[in-house]
């Protein structure tokens, strides 16, 4: 089963505005990145993302805009917004570290945490195979790859009795780096034998509309060819579901749809 969490909406937005529920994320680890200034390109007014790298702007008779993302130790990028229809719209937007351009070598470091409990996690090994570098987590889930010479490689995070995680890096110059990774534990006999490994929307934007496709990445952790279902639920901060999830139809692939309550 797979949970999406949602902003939650205050009520039916004016005619003629769109709301925007954004949330900035570090290219390297999809970490969310607080205080990122949010900018208007053209337009008034801005805004500065909370703890968790959300933002929300709300746009009057304007459905196609410029965002500038901006934030000390990150490449300042800007995004391009555009909507179907006025109402609301929710999207991530990722930003890239800076790095420094005098340096000639990277560190990567970070905090290796339990998906499920959020718990540090010790003695978990870390490495970059091409380089020969390695490293362990400490007590408390921390580690740290220095002398980097390179500015593209893979990093590979593998602990006992949790699934490996392996990310391709791609540095924008050499520099200090920090690269959190969540550990899926391993499932247990008869408690299941996939692993989902993301899920994406289909469309750029949702404005307007009454349904949204996902796509699911899913891994066989088993031999054999398996049937896969997947049931999922959508929530808001506030744990309240805000949405039904229709499955594709058995022995099809027509995609599954998401069927959004309209707002009270």
């Amino acid at each position: 089963m797979s949970d999406f969490r949602l902003s939650p909406a205050s009520g039916p937005p004016p005619a003629g505005t769109l709301t925007l529920y954004g949330q900035v994320l570090s290219a390297l680890d999809q970490q969310p990145v607080a205080g990122v200034t949010v900018e208007m390109v053209d337009l008034p007014g801005s805004a500065v993302t909370d703890d968790d790298g959300r933002f929300t702007r709300v746009v009057t008779d304007h459905l196609n805009f410029q965002l500038r993302l901006s934030a000390p130790d990150y490449q300042t990028v800007e995004y391009a917004v555009s909507a179907s229809g006025f109402g609301e719209v929710t999207q991530s937007f990722p930003i890239t570290p800076s790095g420094d351009t005098d340096a000639t070598e990277s560190q990567i470091s970070g905090v290796v945490t339990d998906s499920n409990t959020g718990a540090a996690l010790a003695q978990v090994t870390v490495d970059i195979p091409e380089l020969e570098l390695t490293a362990q987590t400490d007590a408390d889930g921390r580690y740290a790859l220095t002398g980097i010479a390179v500015l593209n490689f893979t990093l590979n995070v593998h602990a006992p009795g949790y699934l490996d995680r392996q990310a391709v890096v791609d540095l924008p110059a050499h520099g200090d780096f920090r690269m959190d990774v969540v550990l899926q534990p391993e499932p247990q006999p008869g408690t299941g034998k996939i692993q989902i490994l993301g899920v994406s929307d289909l469309q750029a934007t949702v404005v307007g509309t009454e349904t949204a496709d996902f796509q699911a990445q899913v891994k066989n952790l088993t031999a054999e060819t398996q049937d896969v279902l997947l049931i999922g639920k959508v929530y808001d901060v506030d744990g309240l579901e805000i949405a039904t999830v229709v499955p594709y139809v058995e022995g099809t692939a027509t995609r599954a749809r998401m069927t959004w309550h309209k707002a009270a």
